[in-house]
């Protein structure tokens, strides 16, 4: 267990704020533990059909910028 929840954390919130309006985007916030991180979309859903469309799109997204941030032998494992 890598205890950098808080840096990486950071450092996504950080790209987030720089690349702020380009498309979807994605909030990082602490989660129970030091290790940690949840990422939700930025944008929340609605009732339409057509945010069902974005949900898979999102999570994909928000995988592949944690990813980003993670060290080499860092993996993130999701639940």
């Amino acid at each position: 267990i890598a205890l950098r929840g808080k840096e990486v954390m950071d450092e996504l919130n950080r790209k987030e704020t720089i690349n702020g309006n380009k498309g979807e985007g994605c909030q990082f916030v602490p989660e129970y533990g030091a290790w940690m991180i949840e990422a939700t979309p930025k944008r929340p859903y609605t009732g339409y059909t057509s945010d069902l469309l974005r949900v898979e799109r999102s999570m994909r997204l928000r995988r592949k910028r944690m990813l980003t941030a993670l060290g080499e032998n860092e993996v993130a494992p999701t639940m």
